[in-house]
């Protein structure tokens, strides 16, 4: 639960809202009629993170997040952190907000492998034009972060559709999308998503509240949650919050024509914006890798990229497919100018003795389309995206 830089600048828009840039961070903002706001997620230039601005207190104070549709608590680091690296983060100081509220109970979360430790506390967070307010979330005194959490980003901004308990958090508050959700802050309780091309310098959107039909082409298609859990923790990380649907199969093959395909039934498809890959079961993703000719770290040289084939995972009942062509699935970092080796986003995983059946579609797959994830109707829809001119 974060703050957001002072705009610059705001002007209407044609779809009737107003959209506000702000830092180079990234954020724009649209409100509609109080019922819409937008915001632009950015990538993290050092991974596949892609974060935004939001603002916690009154005044606001401005703090850069991830944006995680998997994740439930929010933290902040404190004007009181004793550890050097909180000097290269933004910090919250409770004692210039008027609308803070002590709680001082003993935390500490655990987010993708790294750790902080304070109190609890209650703020008004603010998403754009969104005020939530008596958003519970930790000041952070303590952080032990890993070395991609660095000074481009501040927190997480969690978005998932369960509420999400990790055994190794403790502070077990209510989500901002629930919040959001509870104080009726919206007419229709989805958010949509457009990620940032990651071989060009743009600007995404996460709007709240509405579809922005000017970002995708055709129609949106949905499909159902599903309802997936398991007693395998690492299975569980992505099961938990929700955002998953029935697979069906993937395919791969030359581009010419001929696929080989691979039956997912019974399989979950869970979606997350922190995971950068597709993981699927071992026997499946090593076959595809060894065809791809990917070496033990999974690169090819840049070279053979336009040459490999590509993937169509198939989603719900009706087999709907999506297409990844190998741009979109084999990356070049924009830290590796140096190198000729491309990273191929495919990861294997083994399946959980209790007999869970699920792939993970990450952010390589989410940047392809435009997604809305719609909690009053307990679905999830995707379109092509419009081309750029």
């Amino acid at each position: 639960m974060f703050p957001l830089d002072q705009p610059s600048q705001a002007h209407s828009t044609a779809l009737g809202g107003v959209i506000v840039e702000v830092s180079l961070s990234g954020l724009a903002e649209r409100h509609r009629n109080r019922q819409a706001d937008s915001q632009s997620p950015r990538k993290n230039n050092n991974g596949w993170f892609y974060f935004t601005e939001i603002g916690i207190g009154t005044p606001p104070q401005s703090f850069r997040a991830v944006i995680d549709i998997s994740w439930s608590d929010i933290f902040v680091p404190s004007v009181n952190c004793i550890e050097r690296v909180c000097l290269h983060h933004r910090q919250y100081d409770h004692s210039q907000s008027s609308s803070h509220r002590a709680n001082g109970t003993a935390v500490r979360l655990h987010h993708s492998g790294f750790y902080t430790s304070g109190y609890a506390s209650l703020d008004t967070l603010r998403i754009a034009g969104l005020a939530i307010r008596k958003q519970a979330f930790e000041e952070a005194i303590k952080l032990k972060p890993v070395p991609l959490w660095d000074d481009v980003f501040d927190s997480v901004l969690g978005l998932p559709r369960l509420q999400v308990d990790d055994p190794e958090s403790s502070l077990r508050a209510v989500s901002p999308f629930h919040n959001i959700i509870r104080q009726e802050l919206l007419q229709k309780n989805l958010f949509s998503l457009k990620l940032p091309d990651s071989d060009a310098d743009e600007r995404g959107e996460l709007l709240f509240g509405e579809v922005n039909i000017d970002l995708y082409d055709g129609t949106l298609t949905s499909f159902p949650v599903s309802e997936t859990y398991s007693s395998n923790r690492a299975a569980q990380y992505f099961l938990a919050p929700g955002w998953q649907v029935d697979a069906h199969s993937i395919a791969y093959g030359d581009q010419d024509g001929e696929m080989a395909n691979f039956s997912l039934a019974g399989h979950a498809a869970a979606f997350s914006t922190v995971y950068p890959c597709i993981s699927l079961p071992r026997a499946i993703g090593e076959e595809i890798l060894q065809y791809l000719g990917a070496d033990l770290l999974n690169r090819i040289d840049c070279d053979r990229r336009d040459a490999m084939p590509n993937l169509i995972i198939s989603l719900g009942h009706n087999a709907t497919s999506f297409l990844l062509k190998p741009n979109d699935y084999i990356r070049r970092n924009p830290q590796w100018h140096w190198s000729t080796t491309c990273q191929i986003e495919i990861a294997l995983h083994d399946e959980p003795e209790d007999g869970t059946k699920f792939i993970v579609l990450g952010s390589v797959f989410l940047a392809r389309w435009y997604s809305v994830f719609d909690y009053d109707n307990a679905q999830i829809s995707f379109a092509t995206l419009k081309k750029k001119a």
